[in-house]
């Protein structure tokens, strides 16, 4: 068996080859899947604000014919479904970890059965009816063994996304470096519905609440309350966070945000400089944009912000931010400095044609920090101080090595 994929301007799978087969799929404004072509036949599907799945369709001359509603309860669990042709529901019985098992009409009787394994490889499917949602109760396409989660598809038979993650990860916590494994080796107890990040069991649903919960105390108090770990971000709160009422988050340690801003699609998009200031400006693929400054100092060349970062991944980010994609012909940046401990190791990378490079670095001065350097509109310096000392900058030196 053979497969090929083919990918849209914005990384979304679009078309899929398997043998003879060939499935085309389209999204929307944001970034849902909301169709799928096979051959002439063409599937519809409809999204509440959580971003479940709650209806799908086929199409017939242009004309939309409902074959499904599906029903969740106040938490975002998969409860049942409402078949076109008949008048009462069909419910779906899932296990711990949410894995769709059984489905039975509503006398009780057996529709269709499901095992997997632990990655989700289907490994028995017993069906009287079509169904779609399978595994981690996700979307499954049983054409191309695949299935959607959201920002990305994923592939059980390898145990990988297809697509890599827009999260550079971080270096306190290897496995969420790979940006192609799923729920960093341990589906056991983890699901990732968003297709960004890991998640316990039961808190894709649990923080569904947090949406309210947010609109009654406040915007502000709730990106504090976000930022602090006193309620945990997914994306839909990362996304109510940052709609219309955030123009400008000032704080350069969120580290969480940063991972929402991810979640949520948000790319860096330019940058300038404003009554000493660094604003990041970064956009969705929906239009939306949001601003990030930091207030810095100018010492001689160099701009040094005025905040430290707690951590070595927030500092990297924020350069990631200003130096954008380096390209794939970027190579390693090899320390040149004889009395550095980084001298002759990685400790960066740059562009190709060395206009633009970002290194890790310490000095007595300064301290562990990062430095970024930007040729490409004449001469940029920025300086990035970073909480742990030499001991935590030779750490991130052996870890790049």
């Amino acid at each position: 068996t053979t497969a090929s994929y083919q990918y849209d301007i914005r990384n979304r799978l679009k078309a899929v080859t398997k043998d003879d087969t060939n499935i085309t799929y389209n999204y929307n404004g944001d970034g849902l899947m909301v169709g799928r072509t096979k051959g002439n036949q063409s599937t519809r599907y409809y999204y509440d604000d959580r971003g479940l799945l709650v209806a799908e369709g086929t199409v017939d001359s242009g004309a939309v014919f409902i074959t499904y509603g599906y029903v969740f309860d106040s938490t975002g669990k998969l409860v049942g479904r409402q078949s076109a042709d008949e008048s009462k529901l069909q419910y779906y019985v899932t296990n711990g970890h949410g894995d769709v098992t059984e489905l039975r009409d509503a006398s009780g009787n057996l529709l269709n059965s499901y095992s997997y394994d632990i990655w989700g490889n289907p490994i028995t499917v017993q069906e009287t009816v079509p169904n779609s949602l399978r595994y981690a109760g996700e979307y499954w396409d049983s054409d191309v063994n695949l299935q959607y989660l959201r920002a990305r598809w994923y592939d059980p038979a390898t145990a990988r996304f297809i697509g890599e993650d827009t999260y550079a990860g971080e270096t306190t916590n290897p496995l969420s470096l790979n940006l192609y494994t799923y729920v960093e080796n341990n589906p056991l107890i983890y699901i990732d519905p968003a297709g960004h990040k890991a998640i316990h069991t039961g808190t894709w649903y649990s923080n569904m609440k947090v949406g309210p919960h947010c609109a009654k105390v406040g915007i502000s108090v709730c990106a504090k309350e976000a930022l602090s770990g006193v309620i945990t971000v997914s994306s839909e709160v990362a996304d109510f966070l940052i709609l219309d009422d955030i123009n400008t988050v000032l704080d350069p340690n969120a580290s969480t945000f940063d991972k929402s801003l991810a979640a949520v699609g948000f790319i860096p998009i330019g940058k300038f400089i404003k009554g000493g200031k660094l604003i990041i400006k970064l956009g969705s693929k929906e239009g939306r944009k949001i601003e990030r400054a930091f207030e810095f100092t100018q010492i001689g060349s160099e701009k040094v912000l005025k905040s430290t970062f707690k951590s070595y991944e927030q500092a990297r980010n924020l350069a990631f931010d200003i130096t954008g994609d380096l390209g794939a012909d970027s190579k390693a940046y090899v320390g040149r400095l004889k009395t550095s401990y980084g001298y002759q190791k990685v400790i960066g990378r740059q562009s190709a044609d060395g206009k633009v490079r970002w290194r890790v670095d310490y000095d007595p001065n300064k301290g562990f920090h990062i430095n970024v350097e930007d040729f490409r509109d004449g001469t940029n310096k920025y300086v990035f101080r970073i909480e742990g000392g030499e001991k935590a900058y030779k750490s991130i030196i052996d870890s790049l090595n």
